[in-house]
């Protein structure tokens, strides 16, 4: 597929300066399970494991150019045999664009030098995701600890223009600001590019 502008349909994922709290009545809750274990219910009617992920990041092997952060002082290691990197031309809080060497695997980097909370971070990320498509849906969600860092991995699936998308992405927040990596290609090919997806996520650092 050659036509990124189409792959681009959720590139709005940006904070776009909505990142205040929800009212109280759309705050998540807890619940715990028949079997002990305890649930997260979302507002939105999605819901997750409320234990954290225990696997840890480390930066791969193969990833020895560092991109940095123009607005939030943090970088991303990537393997240039498999990434080009440019400077996002349309700015804003999205600085960075990456295409993988083989075409159809892209990835999006949006930086914000407001501070909030994962919960809010994933909060705007899916209202915007539905936005932008209706039938747009969370199929996995789960903390990490990457590289000494706590971040949130979603991944979202969505219909844009009769195409099926795949999006899946790193959520970070702290006091220097707010960071979204977000890679995607079609949904067919996820499998093929999620392996070098995860490298490039996971060469994610903050400085």
């Amino acid at each position: 597929m050659r036509t990124p502008a189409v792959l681009l349909g959720l590139a709005l994922w940006a904070l776009a300066g909505s990142l205040a709290a929800p009212p109280a009545s759309a705050q998540a809750i807890s619940a715990t399970t028949a079997d002990g274990r305890r649930v997260i219910l979302n507002p939105d009617g999605t819901w997750r494991w409320a234990e954290q992920a225990a696997g840890r990041g480390t930066i791969p092997a193969g990833s020895q150019k560092l991109l940095n952060g123009k607005r939030v002082p943090y970088g991303i290691w990537f393997n240039e045999g498999k990434w080009a990197a440019k400077e996002d031309a349309a700015q804003g809080a999205r600085t960075y664009m990456l295409t993988h060497t083989r075409g159809d695997g892209y990835a999006m980097v949006i930086e914000e030098r407001l501070e909030a909370s994962l919960d809010a971070l994933r909060r705007v990320a899916i209202e915007n995701a539905k936005k932008a498509a209706a039938d747009a849906t969370v199929v996995r969600e789960e903390r990490r600890q990457v590289n000494g860092l706590e971040v949130l991995l979603l991944q979202i699936d969505a219909t844009i223009n009769q195409i099926p998308f795949s999006y899946l992405g790193y959520y970070y927040t702290g006091a220097q600001g707010a960071v979204q990596i977000v890679t995607f290609t079609g949904r067919n090919l996820l499998r093929e590019y999620e392996p070098d997806f995860l490298d490039l996520l996971n060469g994610f650092v903050i400085k």
